[in-house]
């Protein structure tokens, strides 16, 4: 490279002015190829720039600053160069000096260190063995505690990633068999709507699949957390089976007619209003009134009409289709709801009604003109919904029993 500038105060030559060039290429200077590029490259970047080399067999240590000499008429160059050169050997005895006074206070200042971080390692270590206790602690009580605990991850049916030993015992398998999938357990609606649940505290009711393959009732208290690795939930399940036999016992009594074993008023309403918010329900709604039925209580009293009533209720269940809903709305009246059936079908089931009656109670049917009366719509062509069906089967029904006593249906 060509130089912007000259070496002053070159070593053993103080009053000499050296080129770059000249001063590299002396016999007596040797400086490594190394330290040569990194000294070139600082000169072409102007900057501060450092070397070794040996001189006439001692080693120096020279520094490289540039300077502006711009206004120097007798020179062309507009960059100087000036560079000291010291003996390395001056260099690295003040460089001992210097280290041997910093070195006492350095190793005191170490020991203090060394002091204070024995002192605070003591305390961390107290500390973890301390957690580390309290964390045993709380993993023997979640593995022996009766309450079933489950802990998963939402993603690809819920991975399980750990459990306590009633859960173990609930679903009749330790942890390394249940093939580490939560959706094993319980059923795939259950799983939906988790899923849908935000995160936080929630509870639920929910099937799990016991011992011998038996789904249990079990309410489950659930903590879901949203991290990095997917949506974990922490899942503490009481058996409410008991609870739930006793609620359907009572559900059962309140939605049942004592007397004829039917479903009531109220069980035929929240049976039926379920099903006619789906779209795939058709079929009919058939009410029906037993004509004179009072006379039958009058003539041979009410345990008579009794009798009746849980005689005609037995013979709907025998005549009419399995799928059919069949209820005593009240007093004489019977409603049934029966599917997928046309308008042909359930007139022929009202016939096949007439002629059971007539021949179950020929007596009372002579003596008080004992019968049956009818009315039919049908869903969803005469209305979608339990309040508009039953006002229109409930006016027909009337039409017709007017219709009856005059001798014109």
């Amino acid at each position: 490279m060509s130089s912007s500038g000259d070496i002053v105060a070159a070593p053993q030559k103080k009053s000499s002015i050296y080129t770059v060039e000249q001063f590299f290429n002396e016999a007596d200077t040797h400086i490594s190829d190394t330290e040569h590029t990194r000294y070139l490259g600082a000169l072409h970047n102007d900057r501060q720039g450092f070397a070794t080399y040996k001189h006439k067999g001692q080693e120096y240590l020279i520094s490289l600053t540039p300077m502006d000499m711009g206004n120097f008429s007798t020179t062309d160059h507009s960059r100087w160069y000036l560079s000291l050169a010291v003996p390395y050997e001056l260099v690295a005895s003040r460089a001992r000096v210097k280290i041997l006074q910093t070195t006492g206070f350095s190793l005191a200042l170490l020991a203090i260190i060394g002091a204070l971080s024995f002192a605070f390692y003591r305390s961390n270590q107290q500390k973890r063995q301390e957690l580390q206790q309290a964390y045993e602690e709380i993993q023997s009580l979640y593995r022996t505690i009766p309450t079933p605990i489950i802990r998963f991850r939402m993603e690809d049916g819920g991975i399980v990633l750990s459990d306590n030993r009633s859960f173990a015992n609930l679903v009749g398998c330790p942890h390394e068999t249940y093939q580490h999938r939560f959706r094993f357990f319980t059923k795939p609606a259950f799983i939906e709507r988790i899923w849908a649940l935000p995160d936080g505290s929630h509870q639920m009711e929910m099937l799990i699949r016991g011992y011998g393959k038996k789904y249990i009732w079990h309410l489950a208290f659930l903590e879901i957390t949203t991290k990095p690795e997917g949506r974990e939930v922490l899942c503490v399940l009481a058996n409410i089976s008991q609870q739930r036999a006793k609620l359907s016992e009572v559900t059962l009594v309140s939605q049942t007619d004592a007397l004829t074993g039917l479903t009531n008023r109220r069980g035929i309403q929240e049976q039926l209003e379920p099903l006619f918010v789906s779209e795939s329900t058709q079929g009919a709604l058939l009410i029906m009134d037993l004509n004179n039925f009072k006379q039958v209580n009058d003539k041979f009293g009410h345990q008579a009409g009794d009798t009746v009533l849980a005689s005609f209720a037995d013979m709907l269940v025998e005549t009419l289709p399995k799928t059919s809903f069949i209820s005593r709305y009240g007093g004489d009246e019977f409603v049934v709801f029966l599917p997928n059936v046309n308008r042909e079908q359930t007139c022929e089931l009202a016939g096949k009604i007439k002629e059971e009656l007539a021949k179950q109670f020929p007596l009372f049917v002579k003596t008080c003109q004992f019968g049956v009366s009818f009315g039919s719509v049908f869903f969803p062509d005469d209305g979608k919904d339990w309040d508009t069906l039953f006002a229109k089967v409930d006016d027909i029904l009337y039409e017709n029993k007017r219709l009856n006593k005059m001798g014109q249906h």
